[in-house]
């Protein structure tokens, strides 16, 4: 193998390939499963009590998996694990013959496979460091994979719709098939201690101490909010409104090419310069306008358009929210501090949006009314009370830290 080649598997590159085939299933599992199950008979009102079930189930086992990973001489041998797990189940899932079965499979996949986010995100944090390299570029190569699939994805299932589960066990396969290449995260950093450090996952927890850090995170739970409630209801919706699985594919690629912008250039540097907090005020504010247009629209391409706000607002929680965690995490605990500490309030956003979002749904259709597009409008004025609730502490905190520097 030339140096070049041993370059590729040993430095973060190969994390570019890894991102992108992970984002080619995550466009497909994340936008057409709830349309599938919709489509073989469970009600749309179930979609979020199974979705709240997952994230429930999701919380425990998330601390579970960065325990695992953080202790473990091997964090590669953890994911790939994980991985071929997640295979078979999605095999199985494929197969079920009878919505109860479906639903369990659904439920036991989800709960396999969401949790392992946190690792392979710290893997690709730690390992881009090593080499002196930007998270955000990796980051970005899994949105091209995502644009990519959106739209094959769906003008193939707008045609095919038997393709569904043959094309996520596919990218599922590539997936795995790349992270048997990437580079040895977790036994090379204690190598380099000289020996090995001492874990207590009560040093994670006792990060919510520092205020920014629980700002960040509060910001972050009602961002995952609204955004997990859109994620679940997006197709469902644009199907009410008259749209199709093209016109879901079109969608999640807009929602996917807007990131672009923001990965590196002004707008890179824009959200830099707000830093990490001001930047998520600002995602928020943002928020109240989109759900407010989306919850009055009555046309598919209003509705696909307003998947512009997609890239100005996950952007800085998908990159700075993850990195400002990592710095502040103890060297030997950055996949528990995204496992343990992010995600809890991440599956709190979740599970309010699975639940509440649900309940919501069911309760205006009750009433005769578009329970989908009521709720939507209901994300609008939660997203202005949590403005109104956090914006002093943290104008009051950026004015302080502007004084400091002056």
């Amino acid at each position: 193998m030339s140096l070049k080649e041993r370059d590729f598997f040993t430095k973060p590159y190969i994390f570019y390939l890894y991102y992108f085939n992970i984002f080619l299933f995550g466009v497909v599992q994340g936008s057409f499963i709830s349309m599938y199950l919709t489509e073989i008979g469970v009600p749309s009102g179930y979609i979020g009590i199974i979705n709240g079930v997952i994230q429930v189930l999701c919380l425990g086992m998330s601390s579970i998996y960065g325990v695992i990973a953080d202790n473990a001489r091997s964090k590669n041998k953890v994911l790939i694990t994980i991985l071929c797990i997640s295979v078979v189940l999605l095999y199985a899932f494929s197969k079920a013959t009878t919505i109860v079965m479906v639903i369990i499979l659904r439920i036991l996949f989800n709960i396999t496979y969401q949790p392992m986010m946190g690792i392979y995100e710290s893997m690709a944090i730690e390992c881009s460091r090593r080499y002196g390299y930007a998270y955000s570029p990796i980051r970005m190569s899994g949105t091209i994979g995502y644009a990519v699939m959106a739209v094959v994805s769906g003008f193939w299932l707008n045609k095919k719709k038997e393709m569904l589960f043959p094309i996520l066990i596919g990218t599922m396969l590539l997936t795995l098939i790349t992270a048997f290449f990437l580079p040895e995260v977790g036994k090379t950093e204690r190598k380099e201690t000289g020996e090995k450090e001492k874990y207590d996952i009560r040093e994670v927890y006792a990060l919510l101490k520092d205020k920014a850090v629980l700002r960040v995170l509060i910001m972050y739970l009602f961002y995952m909010l609204c955004n997990s409630f859109s994620h679940a209801y997006f197709g469902i919706y644009m199907t009410e409104l008259g749209g199709n699985y093209a016109w879901v594919g079109i969608g999640n690629m807009i929602l996917a090419v807007s990131e672009f912008p923001f990965y590196f250039g002004p707008g890179r540097k824009f959200f830099l310069k707000l830093g990490v907090e001001r930047a998520q005020l600002f995602v928020l504010c943002l928020g109240v306008i989109r759900w407010l247009i989306v919850g009055s629209c009555h046309s598919p391409l209003v509705l696909t358009l307003t998947m512009l706000f997609n890239g100005v607002m996950l952007v800085p929680n998908a990159t700075q929210v993850v990195e400002f965690l990592n710095e502040k995490a103890p060297d030997n605990m950055r996949s528990s501090v995204q496992t343990a500490l992010r995600t809890p309030f991440s599956t709190a956003g979740n599970l309010i949006a699975s639940f509440g979002g649900g309940a919501l749904v069911g309760l205006f259709n009750r009433l005769g009314m578009d329970g989908v597009r009521m709720a939507y409008l209901c994300c609008a004025p939660i997203t202005l009370i949590a403005v109104l609730c956090i914006a002093p502490s943290v104008l009051k905190s950026a004015k302080a830290a502007q004084k400091t520097e002056d």
